[in-house]
Parts: C-alpha cells; sequence; structure tokens
C-alpha cells in the first residue's frame, strides 16, 4: 500500500501568514529589546556588566538566527503554497477537458 502525503493548501496558506504577522511582531520586538539594553547600557559599569553584556549580545544573535530560520520556514511554506495552488489548478483544468 503507498503511503499518501495530503496538504490542505488553504490551511498550509492561513499558517503562512500567520508566521508571517508573529515574525514580524518578533522582529520588533526583538529591535524594542535591543534599544532598551543600549539605554541600560550606560547606566552603570563593572565587570558584571561587561559579562552581563556579552552574554546579552550572544542571546540577541541567537533570536535573530532563530528569526531568519523562522523566515526561511515561511518562505518555504509560501512556496509550496504557491506549487500547490497551481497544482490543483492545473488537474481542476485537466478534469474539465475531459469529455466523454
Amino acid at each position: 500500500m503507498a503511503d499518501i502525503l495530503e496538504i490542505d493548501v488553504s490551511a498550509l496558506s492561513s499558517d503562512a501568514d500567520t508566521l508571517t504577522q508573529l515574525l514580524s511582531q518578533g522582529t520588533s520586538e526583538c529591535e524594542a529589546l535591543r534599544e532598551s539594553i543600549d539605554a541600560l547600557k550606560a547606566t552603570w559599569s563593572g565587570p558584571a556588566h561587561d559579562v552581563f553584556y556579552e552574554q546579552v549580545n550572544n542571546d540577541l544573535m541567537l533570536l535573530e538566527q532563530v528569526l531568519s530560520a523562522l523566515q526561511a520556514y515561511k518562505e518555504h511554506m509560501s512556496y509550496a503554497v504557491k506549487e500547490y495552488t497551481q497544482c490543483e489548478q492545473d488537474v481542476r483544468e485537466m478534469v474539465a477537458a475531459i469529455q466523454i
């Protein structure tokens, strides 16, 4: 028996749209966090200051990498939606062209 892969294009499209919104929100929040951290940076100094900001910068870089990976995933989802939509349209046209 063959394995079957079934895709709900409208659900995939909705998920891609939701991910787009979440990525936009996440990017904005990341930028706001970076601005807040930069403002906080000037308020104190010392060894703890340097260690703290080094770790914060590492964490922000990781967050940006995650957002970048999610952006690539979203682009693949959008591509899949486009391809599946075209495939469904092609099938509809082939079925409509059958003359009995």
